[in-house]
């Protein structure tokens, strides 16, 4: 199933993640005593995630400026087919309406940034219960950031 996922996306995926997905196994619950998910995707669905498991959420928060950056640099948000998703949680959640079509590649990830951030503020508001960091925090002082954060979890 790996080499199919990779085979479908093709060259858009880096080197580093075709060779993860390629050597990936599947996880049994005896091979470890925490399972660790990362996603940012799942940013628009974390209270329904967090309600049906028993998940600690961790919200880790990051200067959109660096996300932009890093984003124009990659070439990754502000995806034209998750737009249409995306601009309907705008005008649900936030009431805006917004024109996608007619964005600018930076536009389009400003705007994806934008309601994926204002997504999990508003979700972390909802559930103090959520640990939420700063990158910029656990960069500077990486030792006591993480030894705090994994105290907190």
């Amino acid at each position: 199933m790996a080499n199919a996922m990779a085979a479908r996306r093709g060259s858009s995926m880096t080197l580093r993640l075709r060779i993860a997905i390629a050597t990936a196994r599947p996880l049994r619950a005896r091979d470890v005593d925490h399972v660790v998910a990362k996603t940012v995707n799942g940013c628009c669905y974390l209270p329904w995630i967090a309600d049906r498991t028993d998940a600690r959420v961790l919200v880790v928060r990051r200067f959109p400026l660096n996300v932009l950056s890093s984003w124009k640099e990659l070439g990754h948000g502000g995806d034209p087919t998750e737009l249409a998703h995306l601009a309907a949680v705008a005008r649900t959640r936030f009431s805006l309406d917004i024109d996608h079509d007619a964005m600018t590649q930076l536009e389009r990830q400003a705007f994806t940034l934008g309601v994926l951030g204002g997504v999990v503020h508003a979700a972390s508001v909802e559930h103090p219960d959520w640990v939420t960091v700063r990158h910029d925090d656990l960069c500077i002082n990486p030792v006591e950031g993480f030894r705090t954060l994994a105290s907190s979890l």
